[in-house]
Protein backbone atom coordinates (compact mmCIF):
# COMPACT_ATOMS: atom_id res chain seq x y z
CA UNK A 1 0.00 0.00 0.00
CA UNK A 2 1.39 3.13 -1.03
CA UNK A 3 1.16 6.42 1.72
CA UNK A 4 -0.26 9.44 0.87
CA UNK A 5 2.15 11.09 3.02
CA UNK A 6 5.20 12.95 1.57
CA UNK A 7 8.34 13.21 2.61
CA UNK A 8 10.70 16.06 2.51
CA UNK A 9 13.82 15.99 0.78
CA UNK A 10 16.46 17.52 2.66
CA UNK A 11 17.98 19.73 -0.29
CA UNK A 12 14.66 21.75 -0.47
CA UNK A 13 14.60 22.24 3.36
CA UNK A 14 18.28 23.68 2.83
CA UNK A 15 17.55 26.09 0.06
CA UNK A 16 14.41 27.48 1.51
CA UNK A 17 16.57 27.97 5.19
CA UNK A 18 19.11 29.96 2.75
CA UNK A 19 16.53 31.83 0.82
CA UNK A 20 14.93 33.05 3.86
CA UNK A 21 18.28 34.26 5.94
CA UNK A 22 19.44 35.72 2.89
CA UNK A 23 15.86 37.97 2.68
CA UNK A 24 15.97 38.18 6.49
CA UNK A 25 19.60 39.96 5.93
CA UNK A 26 18.94 41.90 3.23
CA UNK A 27 16.55 43.51 4.71
CA UNK A 28 18.10 44.07 8.00
CA UNK A 29 20.78 45.78 5.49
CA UNK A 30 23.50 43.74 6.56
CA UNK A 31 23.95 42.20 2.61
CA UNK A 32 21.68 44.59 1.17
CA UNK A 33 22.66 48.77 0.97
CA UNK A 34 24.82 50.33 3.41
CA UNK A 35 23.01 52.65 5.56
CA UNK A 36 25.02 55.47 3.85
CA UNK A 37 23.47 55.02 0.59
CA UNK A 38 19.49 54.79 2.38
CA UNK A 39 20.24 57.85 3.44
CA UNK A 40 18.98 61.23 2.26
CA UNK A 41 22.58 61.89 2.10
CA UNK A 42 25.46 60.53 -0.25
CA UNK A 43 29.11 60.42 -0.10
CA UNK A 44 29.91 61.85 -3.38
CA UNK A 45 33.55 61.51 -3.48
CA UNK A 46 36.82 62.90 -1.69
CA UNK A 47 36.43 66.66 -0.86
CA UNK A 48 39.40 68.96 -2.51
CA UNK A 49 40.90 68.77 1.16
CA UNK A 50 42.65 65.61 2.12
CA UNK A 51 41.07 64.04 4.99
CA UNK A 52 38.07 65.32 3.69
CA UNK A 53 35.08 63.47 1.93
CA UNK A 54 32.15 65.43 0.31
CA UNK A 55 28.22 65.17 1.06
CA UNK A 56 25.43 65.85 -1.08
CA UNK A 57 22.04 66.25 0.24
CA UNK A 58 19.27 67.98 -1.80
CA UNK A 59 21.13 69.72 -4.30
CA UNK A 60 23.22 71.00 -1.58
CA UNK A 61 27.18 69.89 -0.91
CA UNK A 62 29.22 70.02 2.54
CA UNK A 63 32.75 68.99 3.28
CA UNK A 64 33.19 66.50 6.42
CA UNK A 65 35.93 64.75 7.90
CA UNK A 66 36.42 61.38 5.95
CA UNK A 67 36.28 59.62 9.48
CA UNK A 68 32.41 61.14 10.41
CA UNK A 69 29.81 58.58 9.54
CA UNK A 70 26.11 58.84 9.18
CA UNK A 71 24.74 58.38 12.61
CA UNK A 72 21.54 56.71 14.59
CA UNK A 73 19.14 59.50 15.14
CA UNK A 74 17.63 58.10 18.26
CA UNK A 75 16.95 60.45 20.44
CA UNK A 76 18.18 63.18 18.50
CA UNK A 77 16.12 66.61 18.52
CA UNK A 78 13.24 67.15 16.99
CA UNK A 79 13.25 67.59 12.69
CA UNK A 80 16.29 65.84 12.20
CA UNK A 81 16.31 63.05 10.04
CA UNK A 82 19.91 62.66 9.56
CA UNK A 83 23.29 63.37 11.36
CA UNK A 84 27.03 62.53 10.85
CA UNK A 85 29.68 62.68 12.98
CA UNK A 86 32.72 61.23 14.25
CA UNK A 87 33.49 57.03 13.73
CA UNK A 88 32.64 55.76 17.27
CA UNK A 89 29.73 58.17 18.07
CA UNK A 90 26.57 56.17 18.74
CA UNK A 91 24.23 58.92 17.89
CA UNK A 92 23.41 62.86 18.47
CA UNK A 93 27.07 63.62 19.34
CA UNK A 94 28.26 66.76 20.79
CA UNK A 95 30.08 66.73 17.43
CA UNK A 96 29.10 66.68 13.90
CA UNK A 97 26.88 67.70 10.78
CA UNK A 98 22.79 67.18 10.74
CA UNK A 99 20.23 68.65 8.21
CA UNK A 100 17.19 69.37 10.42
CA UNK A 101 13.61 69.93 9.06
CA UNK A 102 14.10 73.70 7.35
CA UNK A 103 10.05 74.27 8.75
CA UNK A 104 10.97 73.39 12.39
CA UNK A 105 14.50 74.61 12.57
CA UNK A 106 14.73 77.17 15.68
CA UNK A 107 17.99 78.73 15.18
CA UNK A 108 19.42 80.57 18.07
CA UNK A 109 21.79 82.95 16.49
CA UNK A 110 22.55 83.90 12.82
CA UNK A 111 22.96 82.05 9.72
CA UNK A 112 27.13 81.39 9.57
CA UNK A 113 27.54 82.85 12.72
CA UNK A 114 29.67 80.31 14.51
CA UNK A 115 28.41 81.12 18.41
CA UNK A 116 29.77 79.56 21.54
CA UNK A 117 27.38 76.95 23.50
CA UNK A 118 24.63 78.27 25.95
CA UNK A 119 25.08 75.25 28.45
CA UNK A 120 27.10 72.69 29.32
CA UNK A 121 24.22 70.09 27.82
CA UNK A 122 25.10 72.30 24.30
CA UNK A 123 28.46 71.68 22.37
CA UNK A 124 31.14 74.29 22.67
CA UNK A 125 30.61 75.71 18.99
CA UNK A 126 27.55 75.29 16.56
CA UNK A 127 26.25 77.10 13.27
CA UNK A 128 24.27 76.45 10.35
CA UNK A 129 24.01 77.82 7.25
CA UNK A 130 20.48 77.92 6.00
CA UNK A 131 19.82 77.69 1.90
CA UNK A 132 16.66 77.56 1.17
CA UNK A 133 15.47 73.93 1.17
CA UNK A 134 17.99 72.75 3.23
CA UNK A 135 19.67 73.40 6.66
CA UNK A 136 23.13 72.25 6.98
CA UNK A 137 23.85 72.63 10.85
CA UNK A 138 27.16 72.06 12.68
CA UNK A 139 28.34 71.56 16.11
CA UNK A 140 31.76 70.56 17.65
CA UNK A 141 34.15 71.43 20.40
CA UNK A 142 36.88 72.40 17.95
CA UNK A 143 35.73 76.49 16.34
CA UNK A 144 38.00 76.05 13.47
CA UNK A 145 36.37 72.50 12.23
CA UNK A 146 32.96 73.84 12.82
CA UNK A 147 33.98 76.81 10.52
CA UNK A 148 35.45 74.66 7.77
CA UNK A 149 32.50 72.61 7.52
CA UNK A 150 30.61 75.60 7.59
CA UNK A 151 32.56 76.86 5.02
CA UNK A 152 32.50 74.03 2.87
CA UNK A 153 28.92 74.22 2.35
CA UNK A 154 27.98 74.95 -1.40
CA UNK A 155 24.82 74.53 -4.29
CA UNK A 156 25.68 71.20 -6.65
CA UNK A 157 25.60 73.88 -9.38
CA UNK A 158 27.52 76.05 -7.71
CA UNK A 159 27.10 79.91 -7.10
CA UNK A 160 26.19 79.58 -3.18
CA UNK A 161 28.78 80.94 -0.04
CA UNK A 162 27.17 81.43 2.49
CA UNK A 163 30.34 82.97 4.63
CA UNK A 164 32.35 84.91 3.48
Amino acid sequence: MTSSRRTTRPEVVFVAVVALLGLVLWLGGVVGPSREADAGTRVTGDAARTGWRTLERDGVRVDVPESWRRLPTDGCRAGEDETWGPAGATSCSDEGVSFPEPTTFDPRHEDGVVAAGIGAADPAWSGYVHTGDVVVSVSGEDRDLVRDVLDSVDLVDGGFQPIG
